[in-house]
């Protein structure tokens, strides 16, 4: 028994790879490529012993016309065939006499109807298949040779040796600021499906513990492997926290008191063309910085409403980044009054970037930063201006999309 999906693209000449996640085993099946008049696969299969072994192969035809396959290996050809248009096991012939080792078996169809998902050699001739090949439980042998390493100031690079199993699909690569003694979602930092990760935006200063698992097609995840590196100490970090309340503000502006602003109150641009908002900054150092920009978007509650923000950043009257990214989640007044248990957690932080945080680099000195072009409908409370990539506001939610 061997699994089709095991076969790479340049071992299907002429023939193509389906998915069916219903019914076909493993998910996939291989097929007649459309552009080509006849495809053939070679397959290594191990046969244990040496014997008298039953040919069966798990077909079906998608036309419902006769279709079929010819199943070649060292000694003989067998052919199996069907009209059934559900996956059928058909015995492919007499018996072929096989030696025990290693051996290829080649899959061929000129037939554009036929497809094919499993083999199976059986040595007791009352054996009959039924169904597909029962799901994998096992998970795959832990990854081996995991090594963790500082290669930037707050980047960490993790590589590790797959371990030999076909059938891993991927890896969980899982962080923490103290050993792992069992992985959780909420230590999860990546998915890759190669057998290294960068983990980037990290504290400075810090030991970082990580553990990695191969996980399978059917989800099986291993053992986990585990390594730790240190990002070096870095700079004291900067943080500039501006309220929307202490800002110099350009034309007519609503003011609204409500629960767990950062300032006296919110405001809401009631000309976005023309208002702006602008703060008098002083930064200590010349250093790459990340803007936040605290928000929530007025409507009558659920996800979206149609605002759409491209704010812009200028710093001494040069353009500098623009904040953007559709409103995620609009949230009624009431929903956010002094004393309203939701107020908190409704807040909005728009972070800089999406997946690779967006990095501006400003000088030291004396600055006058200014905001233009605020979306209409949308409340807007706090900026944040810091030169830690690693920091992460406490104070709200993150825009989500």
């Amino acid at each position: 028994e061997a699994s089709i999906k095991d076969l790479y693209t340049t071992d299907r000449p002429g023939l193509a790879m389906g998915v069916d996640r219903w019914d076909a085993s493993d998910w996939y099946f291989i097929y007649r490529h459309p552009e080509f008049d006849d495809g053939a696969a070679p397959l290594a299969v191990g046969i244990p012993e040496a014997g008298e072994y039953h040919l069966w192969a798990r077909v079906r035809s998608a036309t419902g016309d006769p279709a079929g396959w010819r199943l070649s290996g060292p000694e003989a050809t067998r052919e199996a065939a069907t009209d059934a248009v559900e996956w059928t096991w058909v015995r492919a012939g007499e018996p072929i006499s096989l030696s025990a080792g290693e051996m290829e078996m080649t899959l061929i169809t000129d037939d554009p109807a036929a497809e094919l998902d499993l083999i199976c050699l059986a040595t007791d001739g009352r054996f009959v298949p039924e169904g597909a090949r029962p799901e994998k439980s096992t998970p795959s042998p832990a990854v081996a040779n995991l090594t963790a390493e500082n290669v930037r100031e707050r980047v960490n690079y993790l590589t590790w040796d797959a371990p030999d199993d076909p059938t891993v699909s991927y890896y969980q690569v899982y962080a923490s600021e103290e050993p792992i003694e069992e992985v959780a979602q909420e230590l999860l930092v990546g998915s890759p499906t190669g057998p290294e990760m960068y983990d980037w935006g990290l504290k400075a200063g810090t030991e970082y513990h990580y553990a990695v698992t191969a996980v399978d097609r059917r989800g099986n995840e291993s053992a986990v492997a585990t390594a730790q590196a240190a990002t070096p100490a870095g700079k004291p970090m900067v943080m500039a926290s501006l309220t929307f309340a202490e800002a110099r503000r350009e034309g007519a502006f609503e003011e609204t008191e409500a629960g767990a602003t950062r300032g006296d109150f919110f405001v809401v641009a009631e000309e976005p063309e023309s208002n702006a908002a602008e703060w008098e900054i002083d930064l200590p150092r010349d250093d790459e910085y990340y803007v936040w920009l605290r928000y929530l978007h007025r409507g009558s509650g659920g996800r979206g409403g149609g605002a759409r923000q491209n704010v812009q950043v200028l710093l001494d009257d040069e353009q500098l980044t623009t904040l953007s990214g559709g409103a995620d989640l609009n949230v009624a007044d009431k929903l956010i009054t002094e004393d309203h248990p939701m107020a908190p957690r409704l807040w909005t932080w728009l972070p800089p970037g999406n997946e690779d945080l967006t990095r501006v680099a400003l000088p030291a000195g004396e600055h006058t930063l200014r905001l233009e072009n605020l979306a209409p409908g949308v409340r807007y409370d706090a900026l944040v201006i810091t030169s830690d990539p690693a920091w992460k506001p406490d104070d709200g939610r993150l825009h989500q999309g």
